[in-house]
């Protein structure tokens, strides 16, 4: 009886597929559906997930409610590429002012410069959102997390008197194709209101 058991459960397992095991796209129409669009009228933006895009938040955080605290209020993934993550979190109570300051700390002495592997790629001043007309300070640097080579893109801008920074990060090597296909596409889709 046990043999059969385990046969069961092998063939099962076998059957579903490394991709499915893994998360990939034959799981996907096993997955609940994760929301699409990020809307908050308390922080008044809003923004359509790129394509492929797994949307956590703090009403709807599914295994990352232990991630959602301390004013992050959103977690995204891609189901293409496994190693991208964004996550927002917002302050009160920011200014421009204050965008700035934080321009000329992270042109200065950046907090990053601490971490493992730590190398500055650039800091500059952009423009974000569908009408491309929201000042965002744009950090980017390299580091290791986890011995592991990752890049990071932080984007900052203050809107409706919160201080916003979306923190994006990927393995160095998947970085080109996560800034085309996940992070250039959620800066041009946000909608401030």
């Amino acid at each position: 009886m046990r043999s059969v058991v385990a046969f069961l459960l092998c063939a099962a397992l076998s059957s579903a597929g490394l991709a499915a095991q893994r998360g990939g796209r034959r799981a996907e129409t096993e997955r609940p559906e994760a929301p699409t669009v990020f809307e908050s009228r308390e922080l008044k933006i809003r923004f359509e997930g790129p394509q492929g895009s797994l949307i956590f938040t703090v009403a709807a955080p599914g295994p990352y409610k232990s991630v959602l605290v301390n004013g992050k209020f959103l977690r995204m993934g891609s189901r293409e590429l496994r190693d991208v993550v964004v996550e927002a979190k917002s302050s009160p109570n920011m200014t421009e002012a204050d965008l700035k300051g934080y321009m000329t700390a992270l042109e200065t002495t950046p907090p990053q410069a601490k971490l493992d592997g730590f190398k500055k790629i650039s800091v500059k001043m952009i423009k974000i959102g569908k009408e491309r007309d929201k000042d965002a300070v744009e950090f980017v640097y390299n580091s290791h997390q986890d011995a592991t080579p990752r890049t990071f893109r932080q984007v900052a801008f203050v809107h409706a008197g919160n201080g916003f920074v979306f923190s994006c990060s990927s393995l160095e090597p998947q970085f080109g194709a996560a800034m085309v296909s996940v992070f250039n596409v959620l800066f041009d889709r946000l909608e401030f209101r």
